[in-house]
């Protein structure tokens, strides 16, 4: 989870584009200073796991096709800047709001209306998006936490602080600019990251592995009364991996399953690189919604 308060601007020094994947090299020396491999990074918004931590401050990550497609992150290069930004620690001020990193869809920034110190930012709502915006509401917009200041059926305004302007991407975001963004999390979504109790709420069975060149899709059955915890893009415990949950079955299948989509880290350094269909996998859903369920059931 992250906050949305971006560390440092970093760079993208090195991309290596695969058939249906990415690796990205970004220097950003502040958020590097105690990243391991494993560990998870924002990059303007998104996700991403550490591979290696490399000298000069500098740290490498595999982007899958799925994140591409759902992400601005396909139109960085060598040379792009980068809003970077460290996982929460649990003894961490919260002091944007609550952050993915699981980037709901794209915009593209329609109007910059500047003033003496601040500048009003316009960017396109796509139409899915639009009702959980809400003015005075919170917005994740290339990683950076900001306050929804206006709002029309297609359309979005942030207010951006001099801060903002000079520490951010954004600053430099000129009209037409893709931007990743991430609706608040609230009641009724997956509060996704990577909080594992290690307390096992079921056993699901592997079902299918589609593999792609650098990724692979692997679809698991879920026992019934764990499906109503499952959502597109919250977090999943699979044999204690957390991982995001990238499809899940209607709510009319009478057999529910889910899909995540692994990456080469996870492929090679853990135990589902290597299970086959049919083999038993533990399952933990995400504990927050158990707790939301038992306040709205003792709301009702």
């Amino acid at each position: 989870m992250f906050t949305g308060i971006v560390e440092e601007l970093g760079e993208v020094v090195g991309k290596e584009d695969l058939a249906d994947a990415a690796r990205f090299v970004i220097r950003g020396p502040v958020v590097t200073a105690d990243a391991g491999h494993g560990d998870s990074i924002a990059v303007n918004g998104v996700c991403l796991t550490v591979v290696e931590v490399q000298a000069g401050g500098q740290f490498s990550a595999d982007v899958m096709k799925e994140t591409l497609d759902r992400s601005s992150l396909a139109g960085v290069g060598v040379g792009s800047h980068v809003n970077l930004e460290r996982a929460a620690a649990l003894n961490s001020r919260l002091g944007g709001h609550i952050v993915q990193g699981h980037v709901d869809g794209t915009g593209n920034v329609i109007a910059r209306t500047p003033s003496e110190h601040w500048e009003v930012v316009r960017i396109a709502l796509p139409a899915a998006l639009s009702r959980y915006v809400v003015e005075k509401g919170s917005i994740t917009v290339d990683g950076v936490s900001l306050t929804v200041s206006g709002l029309g059926h297609d359309w979005f305004e942030v207010s951006l602080i001099p801060t903002t302007l000079s520490l951010t991407t954004l600053g430099r975001a000129t009209v037409g600019t893709p931007v990743n963004l991430e609706r608040a999390v609230t009641a009724h979504t997956r509060l996704g990251g990577h909080l594992v109790q290690g307390h096992v709420d079921g056993v699901g069975t592997l079902q299918s592995r589609n593999p792609s060149e650098h990724w692979e899709v692997v679809r698991i059955a879920l026992p019934p009364q764990l499906a109503r915890y499952v959502v597109e893009k919250g977090s999943i415990a699979v044999d204690g991996v957390s991982l995001t949950v990238s499809a899940v079955s209607p709510a009319t299948d009478p057999e529910p399953w889910f899909e995540v989509c692994l990456i080469p880290t996870t492929l090679r350094e853990t135990t589902l690189g290597g299970r086959p269909p049919g083999e038993p996998v533990n399952l933990e859903v995400d504990v927050i919604a158990k707790y939301v369920e038992r306040l709205l059931e003792g709301r009702s």
